[in-house]
């Protein structure tokens, strides 16, 4: 995101962070994120303070499972992503009855930022 230019002020990335000794990973030091864990209630208090009163919020995922990261509540305020790259044909109809927006084929945020463009003011509501 930094190298294409759209890393924003007002995104906050959450993500597992590894660390290496040598070819070692180190132990986490973190609560390690996972598919049945990846939700907005199961993140630091702190971290749902600075996202509560967003009017938006953009969600991206490559798991049907993804989608639980937003509450129920907040799924109206939500513009969903799905990454879709294996078996295409076998799982597109899903993704899209799913995910308001399916890229596949090696698709980028290239593709993301075209789709955000036009609407480039929300961005400082997200």
């Amino acid at each position: 995101m930094k190298i294409h230019n759209c890393f924003y002020n007002n995104i906050h990335v959450i993500s597992n962070f590894i660390k290496f000794n040598n070819n070692e990973i180190l132990p986490f030091k973190d609560k390690i994120i996972h598919t049945n864990n990846k939700c907005i209630s199961s993140l630091p208090i702190s971290f749902n303070n600075k996202i509560i009163d967003k009017k938006y919020i953009l969600l991206f995922g490559d798991l049907i499972e993804d989608l639980k990261m937003v509450s129920k509540k907040d799924i109206n305020k939500t513009l969903s992503f799905g990454f879709l790259e294996k078996d295409v044909k076998k799982n597109l109809e899903l993704y899209k009855n799913s995910f308001d927006i399916v890229l596949t084929d090696n698709s980028s945020f290239d593709d993301i930022e075209n789709i955000l463009k036009p609407k480039i003011g929300i961005y400082n509501n997200i």
